[in-house]
């Protein structure tokens, strides 16, 4: 077994580990920012390695059984921790398979886009990588991501069926598969249940609305500029709330713009004054004290948080008051429930060299027990997007009840600009103009206006 791993925070090294534990310095890769994995996290590794040879019922992996030598060059990126993890999964899948060499980079997520696309310029696009789900489709069409639908069509063990429904936004395109997800995310509510009580306030429940949101983050809402002051709420995802409210940012077919139909931009409005208005969210100057947290919930002065997974291993380690999850509030009685969720998504190189061994690989990630093992150790696991993981791993203790919530969430996950080779383009428009409704400065009429004359020629280009 060999893993080879690029570290260091100016120069990437690339390093070999054997099983007996020697490590033999190879010649500098190109230039890149990295840092080595924790060495708990790699001892850990070592023994899930040694547990992969039992997998549990239904635990598929991907792929044949062959032993023929082969090379993985694998790519993740994201903060230190993920990436830690993802290093530790590589190091993982060598150990259970001896004949397997796995060439790891883990990246910063800044930049990362174009390390790719410059990886693809010059052929040296690795075997398996992480993608930024928004441009997946984008980055296919310019041929950086392989269609892996076949391989999935006829693998032996891993069954499309058996992944949630949501799993594959962003990943598909025209019948095709550009990537196989990993772990999922969603939109929840979660509250400060310690800081209800003290208040008298019913705690929020399936079927609330959006109506009860408000009152509820009034009540809460308590000197919220002073230091030691309290915000009802705290954020929203405005793209959930437009759904939730009938509404779309496109149109099925990706051509129409719609998000300025009175649907939509009616429900941006209302998220915008939460905080111009109603005064119970803070406007972008606000919270100074409080956005310097990686999860400002943690801070017990905020009273409801529409989070998702990032948060939950942040949130499970609060001692200092009672909290819980619930779903969106609902737009009104009747209305869908929407939330803005998707995969972690892996791809394979449409030049690998070795398809059989990566697409192996791949799915075992996908699929497998063991790296799933090593997320949720530490709380990172998110929402499984294949259901045998979701049942015999994630809706475990601790708070099996949260878990339950996030998983009902993901599943009402909603399409978001659905095989569009523009995405990047069309959220930087969103991004720019709807700055000036959340400061208060354009109303979201006029702004999904001005949004809609924008993206509509990127839409039909």
């Amino acid at each position: 077994m060999t893993v080879s791993t690029s570290t260091s925070t100016s120069t990437s090294t690339s390093t070999s580990t054997s099983t007996s534990g020697t490590e033999t310095s190879a010649a500098p890769a190109a230039p890149a920012t990295r840092r080595t994995y924790l060495t708990s996290l790699v001892t850990g590794a070592g023994a899930l390695a040694l547990a992969a040879c039992g997998a549990p019922a239904r635990e598929a992996g991907g792929g044949s059984a062959s032993t023929a030598p082969a090379k993985i060059s694998f790519w993740a990126r994201g903060t230190q921790e993920f990436t830690d993890m993802m290093a530790a999964i590589g190091k993982a899948y060598a150990q259970a398979n001896p004949h397997i060499t796995i060439d790891g980079g883990y990246f910063p997520s800044d930049g990362y886009t174009d390390r790719l696309v410059a990886a693809a310029a010059s052929d040296t696009l690795p075997d398996v990588y992480h993608q930024d789900s928004q441009n997946v489709v984008s980055l296919a069409n310019k041929g950086v991501a392989a269609d892996v639908a076949p391989l999935l069509a006829k693998d032996g063990k891993v069954k499309k069926s058996e992944f949630f429904p949501w799993a594959f936004l962003r990943a598909e395109k025209d019948g095709k598969t550009y990537a196989m997800p990993f772990k999922g995310t969603c939109n929840v509510i979660y509250y400060n249940q310690s800081m209800f009580e003290r208040t008298g306030v019913a705690l929020p429940k399936a079927g609330w609305t959006w109506a009860n949101y408000v009152d509820a983050a009034r009540k809460l809402t308590q000197n919220p500029t002073t230091p030691t002051g309290t915000w009802g709420g705290w954020s929203y995802d405005w793209r959930a709330a437009v759904w939730q409210n009938g509404g779309d940012v496109v149109d099925k077919t990706g051509k129409k713009a719609l998000i300025a139909d009175a649907a939509s931009a009616d429900a941006i409005q209302w998220m915008a004054d939460l905080a111009l208005k109603e005064r119970v969210h803070p406007q972008p100057a606000e919270g100074a004290d409080l956005r310097t947290l990686p999860t400002p919930f943690t801070s017990g002065r905020i009273g409801m948080f529409a989070g998702g997974e990032p948060d939950f291993g942040a949130i499970l380690k609060v001692t200092d008051f009672k909290w819980g999850a619930a779903p969106l509030p609902l737009a009104a009685a009747g209305k869908p429930q929407a939330s803005f969720g998707a995969s972690t998504l892996y791809s394979l190189s449409p030049k690998t060299k070795v398809q059989a061994p990566a697409w192996t690989f791949l799915a075992w990630i996908a699929t497998h027990q063991t790296p799933q093992s090593i997320l949720n150790d530490a709380a990172k696991l998110g929402v499984p997007p294949y259901k045998p993981i979701y049942e015999s791993l994630f809706l475990k203790e601790p708070r099996t009840d949260v878990k339950r919530v996030l998983g009902e969430m993901a599943n009402a996950n909603h399409p978001y600009l659905e095989g569009l080779t523009v995405v990047p383009q069309v959220e930087k428009i969103f991004t720019d103009e709807l700055k000036t409704v959340w400061a208060g400065q354009s109303t979201a009429r006029d702004a999904t206006k001005r949004i809609a004359d924008q993206i509509t020629p990127l839409l039909n280009s």
